[in-house]
């Protein structure tokens, strides 16, 4: 009877192949996800859409920590988001670049990746606009 703003997840162990879905937003009231603590059991699937979902999501927060995901795809248009926490994955330098959909970002937290180079991260920031 009430619809659902944020939804937590903690302790998921992902069993099945994952395949690419469609899932429709703006129909939803949903304002932050966070997942916490993922394991997988299969290792054979379409990384891009597992990441697609995560990075399409028209919803203003999102939290994706110890998961041991490796990238995050930039959103295909300019997103929603305005809190992104990635702690304790293994993102890389590589994270985001020439992303320019992320504009109405105000924070990104990285910590506890796999990031080295300060150049490529600051590179990977200039077009978060409104990043603090």
């Amino acid at each position: 009877p009430k619809p659902v703003e944020y939804l937590s997840i903690y302790n998921l162990t992902i069993v099945e192949s994952i395949d690419e879905e469609d899932f429709i937003y703006y129909e939803t009231t949903l304002k932050g996800v966070k997942i916490e603590h993922i394991t997988k059991r299969v290792f054979i699937f379409s990384q891009t859409a597992l990441y697609r979902v995560f990075s399409d999501m028209n919803i203003r927060m999102l939290t994706i920590a110890d998961t041991h995901f490796i990238h995050m795809l930039c959103p295909q248009v300019p997103s929603t988001f305005n809190f992104l926490n990635f702690t304790q994955n293994v993102f890389t330098d590589s994270v985001f670049q020439n992303c320019k959909t992320l504009a109405r970002l105000e924070t990104l937290i990285l910590q506890k990746n796999k990031l080295e180079d300060l150049f490529k991260i600051s590179l990977m920031t200039k077009d978060m606009l409104s990043l603090e």
